[in-house]
């Protein structure tokens, strides 16, 4: 399955320069980070190829730098917003993901799946820090408390439950 991500403003998405190029940027200009974007890759919209069943949910980072999707195939991904390409595969689920959601901070993220659990991961990590058990069928909604500090997670069981963080 694929994702696309378009442009909402009448400004067109581009890449990040060639490693190459970008060596040869002055790293003291006021204005790096628009040096650093390729203008000759704009396009009104990207595709990113990854997932092999549909794609359930997305939750973008709160820097919208990187983009999460969960999909039937049981996985997570983690996208890169300046080279569209995918950055991680998290596999933890066996069944399929249904929703997922970056925490406020950007750092941690939660998943829920039809397996009736909810993982927390972090970006930099492989295997989930924590899981949350005690649905009795899928987890299928997850939200986190502005703070931080709690989860919710909805069930099909007709149950919503409250999990703290720390």
């Amino acid at each position: 399955s694929n994702v696309r991500v378009w442009s909402l403003s009448p400004q067109r998405l581009r890449t990040m320069r060639a490693a190459s190029e970008l060596d040869q940027l002055d790293k003291e200009a006021e204005d790096i980070v628009e040096r650093m974007m390729d203008d000759k890759s704009a396009a009104d919209s990207w595709l990113l190829h990854g997932h092999t069943g549909p794609v359930y949910a997305t939750s973008f980072s709160p820097d919208r730098e990187q983009l999460l999707t969960s999909s039937e195939d049981g996985t997570v991904r983690l996208w890169s917003l300046h080279t569209y390409s995918n950055l991680v595969v998290y596999k933890g689920h066996n069944y399929p993901v249904w929703d997922v959601q970056f925490s406020p901070t950007g750092y941690y993220f939660v998943s829920a799946g039809h397996d009736r659990v909810a993982r927390l991961w972090g970006t930099d990590q492989f295997q989930p820090i924590r899981m949350f058990v005690g649905h009795y069928s899928d987890v299928t909604c997850i939200q986190y408390h502005p703070n931080s500090n709690y989860i919710a997670t909805g069930s099909s069981d007709r149950t919503v439950r409250l999990w703290d963080v720390l």
